[in-house]
């Protein structure tokens, strides 16, 4: 009996190195989670410029050379979308550069999920493996749709002669995923769900030199911790 959980990741609104999965699923669906001893772990990083206000300003995320294998799929690939594909340029001048987020799956059994990203007010620009859309314009987010979960598998991944730090995250214990277009045609495998992407939004912090001093605020009021106390920078790493 097969059975498919759906799972809706969030990646947006953030300003520093948080963890970005949002599970938004129902009390049954948890249920089922755990009946089924399934756990997902999603990373990623953003980066933004600062201007001497401390606000981050506009730049071109897409301008240097890709460190990835070139299998990994661009928002200029055909091949990487079911049906159609958008292309943002690489000149796209943006606020934030969505880095590298991963998702991982770790179950004994051998199921199907359903996995779709959000990322409100951005683009999805790399990905792996092929995924469908998160909207009729391919915008603000990517979906999977039905991948399988191979806990019992270890397949030959794809890697290229060149070296890469894409491999490295490969090296974990989580189990192996499948994906396949829509004919059945393309079958890939790899260890985890891999995409970037670039947002244009307001980040809720400020971050500004003072002499030897790093001065931090809010952007706007409504991110204050007084008006919204959910909004304490509890921790940071300062580099």
């Amino acid at each position: 009996m097969k059975r498919s959980f759906k799972i809706l990741a969030f990646a947006g609104y953030l300003a520093l190195t948080l963890t970005l999965l949002n599970l938004n699923v129902s009390e049954k669906t948890q249920a089922q989670f755990l009946s089924n001893d399934l756990v997902v772990h999603e990373w990623g990083t953003f980066t933004s410029i600062a201007g001497k206000n401390g606000v981050a300003i506009d730049w071109r995320p897409l301008t240097g050379t890709s460190d990835l294998p070139t299998f990994v799929y661009t928002s200029a690939d055909k091949k990487g979308w079911r049906g159609s594909y958008h292309d943002p340029g690489k000149g796209r001048v943006a606020k934030v550069r969505m880095e590298t987020p991963v998702i991982y799956f770790y179950t004994a059994k051998a199921m199907e999920v359903d996995v779709k990203v959000a990322f409100p007010s951005g683009s999805i620009t790399e990905w792996y493996p092929q995924a469908g859309w998160a909207n009729a314009r391919f915008e603000s987010g990517i979906n999977w749709g039905k991948i399988k979960l191979l806990p019992n598998e270890t397949p030959d991944y794809l890697r290229e002669v060149a070296d890469s730090h894409y491999y490295p995250a490969r090296q974990t214990d989580s189990v192996a995923i499948q994906v396949c277009s829509a004919d059945k045609t393309r079958i890939e495998r790899e260890k985890f769900l891999f995409y970037r992407g670039v947002g244009d939004f307001e980040l809720p912090l400020k971050v500004k030199l003072n002499g030897a001093n790093v001065v931090l605020n809010t952007t706007q009021e409504k991110y204050s911790s007084k008006g919204n106390p959910g909004r304490n920078i509890t921790n940071l790493i300062l580099f």
